[in-house]
């Protein structure tokens, strides 16, 4: 895992609260995410690490499941955000599949 959002002069939340639209854990694990990164979407993970939150960016199918172990029990929620404005508060491209 490498690829987080770190958005400056405002929080990670406030930035999900205008760029993100929160998904169903269900629609989180049916997703395809190739599809859609084509479609110009990508799929972002927050998770509650305790003393501070991570807000993940879902790049490839092997990072979709790493976030989503059974064993991992840490609070998490599932959103969609537009690649163009993830690109704007991540590296992105230094990670998407050529």
């Amino acid at each position: 895992m490498g690829c987080y959002v770190n958005p400056k002069g405002m929080t990670k939340e406030d930035w999900l609260a205008h760029h993100g639209v929160l998904l169903r854990a269900e629609e989180y694990r049916t997703a395809n995410v190739q599809s859609l990164l084509q479609g110009g979407m990508v799929l972002l993970v927050h998770v509650d690490n305790g003393p501070f939150t991570a807000l993940g960016v879902v790049y490839n199918e092997a990072e979709r499941v790493e976030f989503d172990q059974p064993d991992d029990h840490r609070p998490k929620s599932f959103w969609l955000a537009d690649v163009d404005e993830v690109r704007k508060v991540a590296p992105l491209d230094q990670y998407l599949e050529s």
